[in-house]
Parts: C-alpha cells; structure tokens; sequence
C-alpha cells in the first residue's frame, strides 16, 4: 500500500487543483494499493507523524518548514514541495526573507518548481536543490479543454449578478483580517509604501466607475486575507455594487466582463482564461515585476482613467497566450504542458515506496475534532468575530469534496474512478481511495 499526503492551504485557491492531480494518480496507478489523504495544513501537519509513512505533498516552502521537515524525515517519509507563492515575488532577496531556509534542500527529496523565474533564483543559494520544473497546478484549469469543469458554477453566478465588472483587491498587507499589523522584511523594500498609495487610488474605483454612468453591475472580490468590511463601506451607497469573497475564482474570473486588478495573479488567471484585464497602478515604474504585468494588460494610473477608458469601449486584448515569453519564464505550464501530468509520471519512480503495515485504520472523524469545527462555525456567526484561517481556507468540507470529485468524474478522461471513495477522518482532513 502506497498511502500520499497533500497538505492544502486555501481550498478555494489550492483544493480543485490537488484533486486533479488526485484523480491522475488513481488514473494512472494501481488503484487499490494507493491511499490519498488531503487536509487542511495546520490541522494535518500535526497529524502526520501518527500515519504510515508515505509521500508527503507539502504546500510551501515559508522559513521555519525545516523543522517539521526534519521530523517527517526521520520518520521515513519522501518529501515533495510546491511553493503556491512563487510567482509574484519581487526579487531573489525577498524571496529568501520569506522561503526557503537553509539547509532544506537536505531533507526534501524534490522540489516542484513554478517556471524558470523561480528556478534560477533557487540555484543561487540552494545549488544542490533536487528540482523538477512542473508549472503551476491550479493553472490547468483554466485551459480551454476544462471550460465545463465550472459550466455550472459560471452558470449560477451570470444568473444572480448578470453582466459585471470584477474589481479584485489584494490589499490583505494593509487590510488584514484579524485587524492585526503586519511587519515586513527590509528585503521587501518600497512594497508596503507602495501599496499604500496603490490602495489609496484602487479604493476609488467603484465610485467613479459609477460617476461615468457606467451601470454594469460591479463586484469587489477581497484577498482571502483581507477584511471586507473596508470595501463594503466603500460600495454599500453605490447601486448594483457588491462584495463577494465565495468559493474558487475561477467561474467568476469567467462570468465577468472586465476584470481589474493590481499587481497579482488574478490578472494572470483572468488573461490565461482569455478575459479582458486591466491593470490599476498609479507607479508601475516601481513595480519589479512591470514587464510581466504589461504582456498580460494595458495599465491605468488612475481609476478616472480606467473608468474613462471603458466608457468609451477602449479596451483592447493583449497578445497571444503561447507568443508570451516573459509569462512562460514564470509560469511553466501556460500553453500545452500539463502539471499533473508531469507530477504523476515523477511520484511513479516512487509507488513502490510502500509501507507494510496493510492494516493500518484511519478512523472516521473523532468527536473533539467535529466539536472544534462545530464551536468555530458558531462563533464566526458572532457579530464583529472573524477568523483570519477560517475565510482563508474556504469551502473544505466532504460535501465540497464530493461535488468537485464528480464533476471531474463526468469528464471523459476520468469517468473510470466513479468507485472513489471519501472518508472524514479529521476535521479538514478527508481519505480518498477505491475498494
């Protein structure tokens, strides 16, 4: 028996992404001798020690993860790592602030690596770091061949909001949840100076997107770290304005008419999914990442020149998706290439990596674990109360699970795991196997 750990971190980000590359797996191996189990990090970091060694899928590579790694070293697992944050970063000495403490290279049996960008800043301070360069996983779902992967969900939110304009924020750095302050490395330079001009400006947008009579329907999509409270005092005197932070961004990257962003993967997303999208910066020339931004999106440096520029319809596409050489440095897999595909066949030179103990029982979710989910569920209900992990991690729950597991099933390539089986055995924590 081969049994796979895939920590997640925020399931409206991460969740549809891993299950694809779940559901590769049970495709492409010997279904009754794998296990896969998926959970949310904090809760399953600490549970893993107690489970059969096996391979572990960590999310992340923030500094203090040598510790833990260490412990599931020693305890006979094979460790792979992503690092879902590995596209925006500033430059190589933000990077190392941040990621990658010394030494884990030693301990990690492979690196999956987001694109080139991201590869050669590695190589120069962890050179003898095992790497495979896979793309990015929630990337494939936005290609052409996955459109009715969310023809539902797109379906539900054209029918409750119509034609729109999808402004999403990214200001969590300035905004954060739990309303606590934030201090960042003197490796991240002008970010934080930076953004707050930025933001200053982006919270304009609304209201003079309105001044110019433009009555499409405008949401505001919060960071999964951000408070919405600030937007919705910005939006609650404007007509057919809303906030909304719900489930996977995909369908609504898909559902909207424009999409206005600011220095962050939305705008990749929404430009990979073929969408107009118009980037918001007041200083772009401070932004380090300005070429990456500029081959994806036209830059506005103000909202009344944004909202002047859709008012008069002069909004133009950017170049083809496969021509784009400064995105395909930091994204792998935008064009033909598939990231599940290559991360199955690499863990193949490990499935037979397996662990003796046959008997061993996941038992279903304990009791204290159900009473934890329950108290959180209520006390989020409490006026003023917010629960920074709770809104990050979103919708993971078995019923979620279940529902995004048949709608892969109902694709061609995977309709032969309709026997897949899901079993709660933690709070976030869910078993996935075939009998």
């Amino acid at each position: 028996m081969t049994f796979i750990y895939i920590i997640v971190e925020n399931a409206n980000r991460e969740l549809n992404s891993r299950l694809l590359l779940i559901l590769e797996l049970f495709k492409k191996f010997n279904k009754k001798k794998l296990k896969i189990i998926i959970g949310e990090k904090n809760e399953f970091r600490n549970k893993i020690l107690d489970y059969p060694r096996g391979l572990i899928i960590e999310k992340g590579v923030s500094k203090g993860s040598i510790s833990r790694v260490k412990k599931w070293k020693a305890a006979g697992h094979k460790i792979f790592m992503f690092d879902e944050e590995s596209i925006t970063y500033r430059n190589d000495e933000q990077y190392f602030s941040a990621k990658f403490d010394k030494g884990l290279e030693k301990y990690v049996d492979c690196f999956f690596l987001t694109g080139n960008r991201q590869k050669k800043t590695i190589l120069k301070k962890r050179k003898k770091a095992n790497y495979l360069l896979t793309g990015n996983l929630r990337f494939e779902l936005l290609k052409p061949e996955y459109e009715k992967f969310h023809k539902d969900a797109i379906q539900k939110i054209k029918k409750k909001y119509g034609k729109f304009i999808l402004i999403t924020s990214r200001f969590a750095n300035l905004n954060f949840n739990d309303k606590k302050k934030r201090r960042y490395p003197k490796a991240y330079g002008s970010y934080l100076k930076d953004s707050k001009f930025i933001y200053k400006e982006f919270k304009k947008l609304p209201e003079e997107i309105r001044k110019k009579k433009i009555n499409t329907n405008i949401i505001v999509r919060p960071h999964p770290s951000e408070n919405p409270d600030d937007w919705i005092k910005i939006t609650k005197n404007l007509p057919n304005c809303k906030v909304v932070y719900d489930d996977d961004i995909n369908p609504w990257l898909s559902s909207a008419k424009f999409i206005i962003f600011n220095r962050c993967t939305t705008g990749i997303e929404g430009y990979l999914l073929r969408k107009k999208t118009l980037s918001l910066d007041p200083i772009v020339k401070n932004d380090p990442l300005k070429k990456l931004y500029s081959s994806i999106s036209k830059n506005y440096k103000s909202a009344k020149e944004l909202s002047n520029a859709i008012y008069k319809n002069e909004i133009s596409s950017k170049k083809k998706i496969g021509s784009n050489k400064v995105l395909k440095n930091v994204i792998y897999n935008i064009d033909k290439i598939k990231s599940h595909i290559i991360i199955s066949n690499y863990l193949n030179n490990y499935l037979k990596f397996t662990n003796l103990d046959k008997t061993f029982n996941f038992d279903l979710v304990k009791p204290i674990d159900l009473i934890k989910f329950l108290m959180g569920k209520i006390l989020s209900l409490k006026k003023g109360f917010r629960k920074y992990s709770n809104q990050k991690i979103g919708n993971f729950n078995y019923f979620t699970l279940k529902k995004t597991l048949n709608n892969f099933i109902n694709l061609k390539e995977y309709k032969i795991l309709k026997l897949m089986k899901i079993k709660q055995i933690g709070k976030r924590i869910f078993l996935i196997h075939i009998n």
